[in-house]
């Protein structure tokens, strides 16, 4: 690149007047990236934090500043400041500014935070991890180009004093609207010779309700989610269990999962289909334009029944298509409706069909149709 700059540069040069195209400066390059800094937390007890500070001189560089640090740990947090020799410490704000380089004396200070209250409640053998420090000039119309990237790698691990069996996330996966959902673990003791007695447990969202029962070394805990009235959509809340420990530790675990519809469509409701509709469509086609459709609600019967299956007129479709439920092997609650067309289409189709649990009183679900009539030439 830079070849072909100074070659168009003295082309220009040569066929006009020197002065009215003055040299412009090449980019310049950055300069070689520094050794990696390391540093070994060593094993953290779960639920406390570690740190530590990497000191960074920038000055050798120029006016270099700090616009930021970026970690591959979501329990790394860091913070940015420069420290002059007598200990005096101001912040920077990860703006390339000239009031944010270092002075003389001053060098570049990163604390890494590790706080494995953001991990789940195991234990971790020692890992390492990396994080990159990014330092951009202070001038310059390609200072972004020129920018020094500092790594620094450490390495920890996480000794948690209390086993947790199965989970130790509280996964409800998929809860329908209308029902409850139960999931249950175990908490125990992880220390040598040193029981745990656990309790309370409380939770930040009032749609889990919590039960602990202690058998003998350990404690079943019962976490049941109730979706409120409205409630659609993922959620997540924190779920803290206490112990007589003399330090205080909780144990912290995540409730997440979605709230779905008890009646529910998927991929989505919808099932379009395209081609020659004009000769009827073989049976194979059946299985590529469906969709799974799936009752949630176990108080009930899991099949379904055809209440409607109109155009957007409102007339009604069964004569274009033919619509097949079929159950799924291994998933009882659930059924893959598909549909073909019959034949004798001259043009594009839109409509509705509905299952229902009832023809009369629901309730139902409705699927969109979309069949693209394309003849063949």
């Amino acid at each position: 690149m830079r070849a072909c700059s100074l070659v168009l540069l003295l082309t220009l040069g040569a066929c006009g007047d020197p002065k009215a195209l003055p040299a412009l400066p090449l980019p310049q390059d950055p300069p070689a990236a520094p050794k990696a800094l390391l540093h070994d937390f060593g094993v953290i007890r779960h639920g406390q934090a570690a740190e530590h500070q990497f000191v960074l001189d920038t000055r050798s560089f120029g006016d270099y500043v700090a616009v930021g640090v970026r970690a591959d740990c979501s329990c790394a947090h860091s913070t940015m400041a420069l420290r002059a020799a007598d200990g005096t410490v101001r912040s920077i704000t990860g703006q390339p500014l000239s009031e944010f380089a270092a002075r003389d004396g001053e060098q570049l200070v990163i604390t890494v935070q590790i706080d494995t209250v953001q991990k789940e409640p195991v234990d971790l053998a020692p890992v390492q991890s990396h994080a990159t420090v990014e330092l951009q000039p202070v001038q310059g119309p390609d200072a972004a180009l020129r920018r020094i990237r500092w790594p620094l790698v450490f390495r920890f691990g996480i000794d948690a004093p209390v086993k947790l069996q199965p989970f130790a996330v509280l996964d409800f996966e998929r809860v329908p609207t209308g029902t409850d959902k139960q999931v249950l673990t175990t908490l125990r003791s992880d220390l040598p010779d040193r029981a745990i007695a656990f309790g309370p447990a409380i939770c930040d969202d009032p749609r889990v309700r919590l039960l602990l029962e202690p058998e003998g070394e350990r404690t079943v805990l019962r976490a049941t989610w109730t979706p409120a009235a409205g409630d659609l959509g993922p959620f997540r809340a924190l779920v803290r269990v206490a112990t007589d420990l003399p330090d205080g530790y909780v144990v912290q675990l995540a409730a997440v999962g979605k709230v779905v519809p008890d009646l529910e469509a998927t991929p989505f409701a919808k099932i379009s289909l395209r081609g020659d509709l004009g000769p009827p469509q073989p049976e194979s086609a059946l299985a590529s334009q469906s969709v799974l459709v799936t009752d949630h609600d176990r108080r009930r019967a899991p099949e379904f029944v055809i209440a409607e299956f109109v155009d957007e007129q409102g007339r009604d479709a069964h004569d274009r298509f033919e619509v097949r439920l079929a159950p799924i092997a291994g998933d009882p609650r659930s059924h893959r409706v598909g549909i073909r067309a019959l034949g004798g289409a001259s043009g594009n189709f839109r409509g509705r069909l509905v299952l229902a649990k009832d023809r009369q009183a629901g309730p139902f679900l409705p699927i969109e149709i979309v069949a693209f009539h394309v003849p063949r030439p």
